[in-house]
């Protein structure tokens, strides 16, 4: 098998599973250096990854941009830290996709090992206190870095994978016959304590990405003065599922603007449903029929219904089909409100076009 073949499997392995960007940064024909852009506490690892032209399924060397991170050094980790990395090494298999995911999570493991020593050696009481209440079945990432005017930071970054998702990304991405779904990537929290101070910690809520344009967005409840992390992770957990369970009742609501349009207009004549519902009605107005295409995002009904219309037998003058923008709108209104103020603004929006030529 050639070099670059062997190198490019374990490469998209590493990227697929680990979310790692990879980059080539050596000859552009046969590149043996590669670019590792690890996630890693709100920032990013940037290492390197080296694999040798001349033996290539030998195991790799790598590069990191922490020079205190040495991890086959006895004053660097544990031997207890260092065995899994070294035995990923002996181990490694060229023809192994997984061999270079293998290695590069040890090595993360010990990096992790290797930051929690670098916040013990500190002998702040109340960093202390936290490492040593933490729970240990929880995936975690430790940083110590320098913030802003010379304060260092001892960041804590938590994947709560405990947050049901699965539910609300089928309906936000429901599954499409012969399409690749999105990665239903958990929430992770940020805590960030400044190192021999007294104030509380700064506390991000990283929702994935999938997730965006959300309306109300899912938010992190606030770190109380009397809050420690052991504590305060339950109670994040806690208001998050609560607010999972809220959002999935309400996108499985989405369709009652439809069901309000089906008792004014009648059955629609094509309905769509995933990340942005879309439903299509005639609409009758004198003796000229037009097609009504309304269709509701994840902002829903916190947001206006995105609506189009169209004439059934010619296209207007800006196109076969028409956006139109309601005026007044309110999330509290029930279905059967909704739908009259669609129709009724619908039926107002096309006399006006009629009147002006446009439609």
């Amino acid at each position: 098998m050639e070099a670059g073949s062997i190198w490019s499997r374990q490469l998209e392995a590493l990227r697929l599973r680990s979310q790692v960007g990879v980059q080539a940064t050596g000859g552009r024909e046969a590149p043996s250096c590669f670019d590792l852009r690890i996630p890693w506490c709100n920032t990013h690892l940037n290492w390197k990854v080296i694999f040798d032209t001349h033996m290539p399924s030998m195991a790799p060397d790598f590069i990191f941009n922490d020079d205190t991170f040495f991890p086959l050094h006895p004053r660097c980790l544990e031997e207890a830290h260092r065995n899994p990395i070294r035995e990923s090494l002996i181990s490694w298999a060229g023809g192994d996709c997984m061999s270079l995911q293998r290695v590069t999570s040890a090595l993360l493991q010990g990096y992790r090992y290797h930051q929690t020593a670098k916040m013990r050696a500190l002998n702040d009481a109340r960093l202390q206190f936290e490492l040593e209440t933490l729970p240990s079945d929880r995936p975690m990432e430790f940083l110590l870095e320098n913030g802003s005017e010379g304060q260092r930071q001892a960041c804590f970054c938590f994947s709560l994978e405990d947050v049901n998702l699965k539910d609300l990304h089928s309906l936000v991405y429901p599954p499409c016959y012969g399409e690749p779904s999105s990665p239903c990537n958990p929430f992770k929290l940020l805590i960030s304590f400044g190192v021999f101070s007294t104030s509380p910690p700064t506390v991000s809520l990283q929702a994935p990405a999938w997730l965006t344009g959300l309306a109300p967005p899912i938010d992190c409840p606030s770190w109380r003065a009397d809050d420690c992390m052991s504590e305060f992770l339950p109670t994040v957990v806690t208001s998050l599922q609560q607010q999972v369970q809220n959002t999935i009742e309400r996108l499985r609501n989405r369709g009652m603007i439809f069901e309000g349009l089906k008792e004014v207009l009648g059955p629609p004549l094509e309905t769509s449903y995933g990340r942005k519902p879309t439903a299509c009605f005639p609409v009758v107005h004198g003796h000229v029929q037009f097609l009504l295409f309304l269709s509701v995002g994840l902002g829903f009904p916190e947001d206006k219904p995105e609506i189009w219309v169209q004439n059934a037998r010619r296209p207007t003058r800006q196109g076969p089909v028409l956006p139109l923008t309601m005026a007044r709108w309110s999330p509290r209104w029930p279905r059967q409100e909704m739908a009259k103020r669609v129709v009724g603004f619908l039926r107002d929006e096309i006399q006006r076009l009629k009147n002006k030529g446009d439609i």
